[in-house]
């Protein structure tokens, strides 16, 4: 990563990891919905998580692991990035 020396270019660079995060596909409205289910009915076990979320059209825990899987390093270094900057910036 360069280094950021102008304040301006410091806010800019957050700014930019901050869409960044906002478009990852982790970060997606089905993503968010798909784990606050998980996060209300994993009392039930699977079956039950899985059922609501196809109930709601969402991804399937299979498919949420894929995601995971294939994009949880870039998301962590997103925000890893950001909280270096955010760091500096203070």
């Amino acid at each position: 990563m360069r280094l950021v020396t102008d304040r301006n270019d410091l806010d800019d660079r957050i700014a930019q990891l901050d869409a960044e995060i906002a478009a990852h596909p982790m970060a997606s409205r089905k993503m968010r919905a798909a784990l606050a289910v998980i996060e209300e009915f994993s009392f039930g076990g699977v079956a039950l998580v899985e059922q609501r979320l196809a109930e709601q059209c969402l991804p399937s825990l299979a498919t949420l692991a894929r995601i995971q899987e294939a994009h949880a390093l870039s998301w962590y270094r997103l925000h890893e990035a950001r909280e270096e900057l955010r760091r500096e910036n203070s």
